[in-house]
């Protein structure tokens, strides 16, 4: 079951919030360098359109899960100790350089033109995505105060299973929201090549989800359980 967990002391706690605040900032400050330097210019509305599409996710975050698992936000603003190793190489691969390329991709299509205009349903269907894949993200970490940013196993918070929320559906919802989300993005920006590094990205995810099952199958108490109940990883009754 989903409860508040804690920890650090309040102190830390804050400072350990403070630092995820600097990230995101910096994250969002790092996207609009990337996506307007190669676009060119700073005329692209689309290129503005995805950088609200950032800003918002952040403001979900600090809305929706930062009073309910604050120390949840703490935990997810640095790397912790033991985090499995191919995790750290997975994690920069998947969700740091793969988006960058995407980003760079898409600004360097819109100025040189090699995506023709697309029809004004594309970047609202993308915008739909956008909202519930990262609407599943939200909801998954409102239901999980474990959901860590990197593979481990949270001895110090008491980890251990969560079966509430969207983990009553599939054993690893957040995976199916961060690959939805990412997957909208070249919709939203109205590039067909920002496609390509971002479906690689869907696919270490989806690596990334068996290599984390495996992870807590053997070492997380009652996951073998609520694996037993709860079948599939990201698809119900495909996987």
């Amino acid at each position: 079951m989903a409860g508040t967990i804690e920890t650090n002391t309040g102190d830390d706690t804050g400072k350990l919030v403070r630092l995820w605040w600097r990230k995101q900032i910096t994250g969002l400050l790092i996207l609009m360098a990337i996506l307007f330097a190669s676009a060119g210019t700073l005329s692209w509305p689309a290129g503005w359109l995805y950088t609200g599409v950032y800003a918002a996710t952040i403001i979900a975050q600090a809305i929706v899960v930062l009073p309910r698992q604050p120390g949840l936000i703490a935990e997810r603003a640095k790397l912790q100790q033991g985090t499995k190793f191919w995790d750290i190489a997975l994690t920069l691969v998947a969700i740091v350089l793969l988006p960058m390329v995407s980003w760079a991709i898409a600004g360097l299509d819109y100025r040189y033109g090699w995506t023709a205009a697309q029809p004004v349903w594309i970047p609202v269907a993308g915008l739909l995505l956008t909202a519930l894949g990262w609407g599943i993200v939200i909801w998954s970490m409102a239901s999980n105060p474990y959901f860590s940013a990197t593979v481990r196993i949270q001895a110090e918070r008491d980890h251990h299973t969560v079966s509430s929320g969207p983990y009553r559906f599939i054993r690893h919802p957040g995976y199916v929201g961060t690959i939805i989300f990412h997957l909208a993005m070249p919709l939203v920006v109205g590039s067909l090549p920002a496609f390509y590094p971002n479906l690689v990205t869907a696919a270490l995810l989806v690596l990334r989800t068996a290599l984390e099952d495996r992870t807590l199958r053997d070492e997380l108490p009652g996951y073998r359980e609520y694996a037993a109940r709860t079948r599939y990883r990201l698809i119900p009754g495909v996987w």
